[in-house]
């Protein structure tokens, strides 16, 4: 929404074409969702199928937990998982 808010007004005064405007904010959106969406929910999927989370603790000692399972992705698969 952010990409084509910028670029549909380039568009519309012509110095874009319209097609192109939305191709480009439609590539923006997909960039976001692969770099920043997707490892986030890996990550929130591994911290909602882990047994240790199955367990009642406080609000720090799940949060600390879940950084060790982000740290232990990267460490075991690498940055790239």
């Amino acid at each position: 929404a952010a990409a084509s808010g910028f670029l549909k007004p380039l568009a519309q005064d012509g110095k874009l074409p319209m097609i192109v405007a939305l191709s480009f904010a439609g590539a923006f959106g997909g960039l976001f969702q692969g770099y920043v969406l997707s490892p986030t929910l890996l990550l929130k999927t591994r911290v909602m199928t882990n047994d240790v989370f199955r367990e009642n603790m406080n609000f720090m000692k799940t949060t600390w937990l879940s950084l060790t399972i982000g740290c232990d992705v990267v460490r075991d698969e690498g940055l790239l998982a």
